[in-house]
């Protein structure tokens, strides 16, 4: 196993006959073969965005295919997300060699790959990396492609919040039913709030006896990030 990929060698031969050990022919006309070539991998995308943010759970992948062998097609994937852009932190997801559902033409982009389960975290910037094999060769391995990120969407956080427009107020008369505010934040700045929930309980720990739970309500109309 020392040829080397998408390199062109050249071969001849002679022959004996049965009839003479001398009975040696000339070398043969020279012929040639190319190795196959190794294909490469670009343009990560996630999402089909290039490195994004906001990102909800489960996010798809996709690169494009490569190969100066012309009729090549991808047959197969590797892809690793990982906490670390030099990939020694903690391995959020190795596929593992997979075939793609159907070969990707050379120059082509690949069908979208989701990742496999609900256990990214709010607010993580992750980092991903894919390697590809053509159709010609089941050694035939990409190297690893340049790496790509994601930052998973923040969680807002409500903030400075007011009953009748006063921060913890004395005195509030109850025969007027008291009116709540709040502004939202959140570190993913297109963000809008569209929904919000209210609890009042008799204790600062809410283990207390709630005297009024909303639930989950829509706004009357986005409230903007700040």
């Amino acid at each position: 196993d020392t040829l080397n990929w998408g390199v062109t060698y050249y071969w001849r031969i002679k022959m004996w006959d049965n009839n003479s050990s001398q009975g040696e022919s000339a070398w043969s006309s020279v012929a040639q073969f190319k190795v196959n070539n190794l294909p490469t991998v670009s343009s990560l995308l996630t999402n089909s965005l290039t490195n994004p943010t906001g990102v909800l759970k489960n996010p798809r992948f996709s690169a494009i295919f490569s190969d100066p062998d012309s009729a090549d097609k991808g047959k197969s994937y590797q892809i690793q997300v990982n906490t670390s852009s030099s990939f020694d932190g903690t391995m959020m997801w190795d596929s593992g060699k997979k075939d793609f559902t159907t070969l990707v033409n050379n120059g082509s982009r690949s069908e979208d790959i989701q990742f496999p389960t609900d256990t990214l975290n709010w607010g993580v910037t992750y980092y991903w990396r894919i390697k590809m094999w053509d159709n010609s060769s089941s050694q035939a391995e990409s190297p690893w492609s340049e790496t790509g990120q994601f930052t998973m969407n923040y969680k807002p956080s409500p903030t400075d919040l007011r009953v009748n427009g006063e921060v913890s107020p004395v005195g509030v008369d109850i025969t007027i039913n008291p009116m709540f505010t709040a502004i939202y934040n959140d570190v993913d700045p297109a963000d809008t709030c569209i929904t919000y929930q209210i609890q009042m309980n008799t204790t600062s720990a809410f283990d207390g006896i709630m005297k009024w739970n909303t639930e989950v309500l829509e706004m009357p109309g986005p409230i903007a990030n700040g």
